[in-house]
């Protein structure tokens, strides 16, 4: 049961208890070590995100379906231990244990930074009430009021820092990759039918915070597709290394920001045009068009390109001569279209 009376600037190892439907206490290894190496990069994922350094120990396991424990540790150095750097380290600390409970717990389709924001006022309201009971031993009681208004500006100036680091935890492709990685092994391991997470003082063997997740919401916490938001360029600039001439699904080659590319040449006018023999390409040959980046993410969650779209060609270059395309002009006469129907709403 979770103890109401401790914070979680107590909780210094988070456990991670997998449930079997028969009553086993074991579990494939090579599973196992992989999803520990799943959580273990999201942890050091989420203690980048705040720059802070840690150290995690593997405690011993537990019987009970099947226990572990990742005690998580502050690994500033010991030579500053009374310094501001170290003291909001601690309390980093702190936030990266319970946020590891939260991104292990919550949907991905659901905003951690909301569903954290209430743990993290709860941490610096501890940390000032800790700071101040920490300078009543130091300082004259008249003294201590003096202290407390610049203790209470600075942990909030603090809090406000780390609330705004948090925002990034919910487009960290990392992070959802490797939760989705986790999760997608343990479904497939059908004897699992639960996991629940603890926050918890190992000294004292008390838990402060206690979420568990059932079966039947594994997938909620799965990736749909590893495919991303793609990105839009307008006026990209592509020296045209070969074209296709032929009719069929064949890819184009060109240079784009110094790299060679292939791409899918999607602008029919154009590739209409091309087959015509209207369109002569010589050395330099450089098209001005929309194109399409695709991206998705790897297995390790960092973000590639998947491959490019040419969807429009408004204009291209021979021997720095520009001939504007049909497309490309109906496309000038909407842009100015919808600045004049502006123009005249102003």
């Amino acid at each position: 049961m979770t103890d109401t009376s401790l914070s979680f600037l107590d909780g210094n190892t988070v456990e991670l208890h997998y449930w079997f439907d028969d009553k086993s206490h074991s579990m494939d290894a090579i599973i196992h070590n992989s999803c520990e190496s799943n959580v273990l990069k999201i942890i050091n994922e989420i203690a980048n995100t705040y720059n802070v350094k840690i150290t995690i120990d593997t405690v011993a396991l537990a019987k009970g379906g099947l226990i572990s424990w990742l005690k998580i540790r502050n690994d500033s150095n010991d030579a500053v231990e009374n310094s501001n750097d170290n003291k909001y380290s601690t309390m980093k600390v702190a936030v990266v244990t319970a946020l590891i409970v939260s991104v292990l717990t919550t949907p991905i389709s659901t905003s951690i930074s909301k569903v954290i924001e209430k743990t993290i006022d709860n941490i610096y309201e501890d940390s000032i009430k800790k700071e101040l009971e920490h300078k009543k031993l130091e300082l004259e009681v008249e003294n201590l009021e003096l202290q407390k208004e610049k203790i209470i500006l600075e942990l909030q100036r603090e809090k406000a820092n780390t609330i705004e680091r948090t925002k990034t935890i919910d487009t960290n492709n990392r992070i959802k990759k490797q939760k989705s990685n986790y999760y997608e092994k343990i479904e497939s391991y059908k004897k699992i039918i639960e996991i629940s997470y603890s926050i918890k003082n190992e000294n004292e063997n008390l838990i402060i915070d206690n979420r568990n997740v059932h079966r039947n919401n594994f997938k909620d916490h799965i990736l749909i597709s590893d495919d991303l938001e793609p990105k839009i360029i307008e006026e990209a600039q592509i020296e045209i290394i070969s074209p296709v001439l032929k009719k069929g699904k064949y890819k184009w080659r060109g240079y784009f920001n110094g790299e060679s590319i292939s791409f899918n040449m999607k602008s029919k006018e154009f590739k209409q045009e091309v087959q015509n023999g209207n369109v002569n390409f010589k050395n330099g040959t450089t098209i001005i068009c929309l194109l399409i980046l695709k991206k998705k993410i790897d297995t390790e969650g960092i973000e590639r390109i998947d491959g490019y779209d040419v969807m429009r060609v408004d204009s291209y270059y021979e021997n720095d001569e520009p001939f504007e395309t049909l497309e490309g002009k109906k496309h000038k006469q909407i842009i100015e279209a919808k600045k004049n129907q502006g123009k005249l709403f102003d």
